[in-house]
């Protein structure tokens, strides 16, 4: 995914990867993240108005498959464009597998990071 980034003071005139390095944020510029469920599209947490590069949510608090919507707003108007991705979130020390499989040693151990 890429976008066309103009800013006034950067004169950014090109398409930018969104793996690109930090070009932003632009002066006046605030950030919104929600987080939502996928099962029925409902807010878990939200968080606006931030500012610079970075946010901290709060835990969920369970197990569930997650949307993490962000985009910015300047001047009252909020892109037209957000970034979503999909998140399976695990509430715990628990490890899961890329097939949705908790990692388990021979004798019952949870595993949480790989020795």
């Amino acid at each position: 995914m890429s976008w066309y980034h103009r800013d006034r003071t950067q004169q950014t005139a090109y398409i930018v990867a969104d793996t690109e390095g930090n070009i932003g944020p632009e002066a006046g510029t605030t950030y919104t993240v929600e987080v939502r469920k996928v099962s029925d599209n409902s807010l878990v947490t939200s968080e606006t108005g931030i500012i610079g590069t970075t946010a901290t949510i709060d835990p969920l608090g369970q197990d569930m498959q997650v949307y993490v919507d962000l985009w910015s707003v300047r001047d009252g108007y909020a892109s037209w464009q957000k970034h979503r991705i999909t998140i399976n979130y695990v509430w715990g020390e628990t490890r899961v597998t890329e097939d949705g499989e908790t990692r388990t040693t021979e004798d019952g151990t949870i595993r949480i990071v790989e020795e």
